[in-house]
């Protein structure tokens, strides 16, 4: 494919949104509403003591975890150049360079979820929600363009006429 197929450069941030926070909070919370009603709903059957602290000893495992896997999402930006992948971390000296394109796992149209490779084979996790403004707007379509594209680049062979065919 040639390169003028490739889609322009982008640059987002990325890392965990007050949304994402707020929706995994009610997620645990209607857990427990659900959990606390089983609970009452058998509080006389035998055995139920030690199920319901199973249960809620699965409940704050769960919930544990994913307060510790929110809270280890990493932030900065993501950025296209037209060729390569690059992470650039909060904190970091130098960009991340990824290892090729990075993976959409969730994609919400308001939000992603991405699972990029360093190329030191080390996994990142990057939440990605468009921002508030007109011209973020564009940057989240232009990030979405370049996720979604498939095509490689390749040069164009010199002498080459653009692709067009002889007629």
């Amino acid at each position: 494919m040639r390169a003028y197929l490739l889609p322009p450069a982008a640059r987002h941030g990325f890392g965990p949104s007050c949304s994402l926070r707020w929706a995994l909070l009610t997620l645990s919370a209607g857990a427990l509403v659900v959990l606390s009603g089983w609970l009452l709903a058998g509080l006389g059957n035998t055995g139920q003591l030690a199920k319901g602290t199973a249960a809620l000893l699965l409940w704050l495992t769960c919930t544990a975890l994913v307060w510790h896997w929110l809270r280890a999402l990493p932030r900065g930006a993501l950025s296209w150049d037209g060729a390569t992948w690059h992470a650039e971390l909060d904190g970091a000296a130098q960009p991340v360079a990824l290892a090729g394109s990075p993976n959409v796992r969730l994609d919400l149209q308001s939000c992603m979820l991405l699972r990029a490779r360093s190329a030191q084979g080390t996994s990142l996790w990057l939440w990605v929600v468009p921002g508030g403004s007109h011209a973020d707007s564009f940057a989240w379509a232009a990030l979405r363009r370049a996720l979604y594209c498939r095509a490689l680049a390749a040069p164009v062979p010199e002498g080459s006429d653009n692709g067009a065919t002889p007629s």
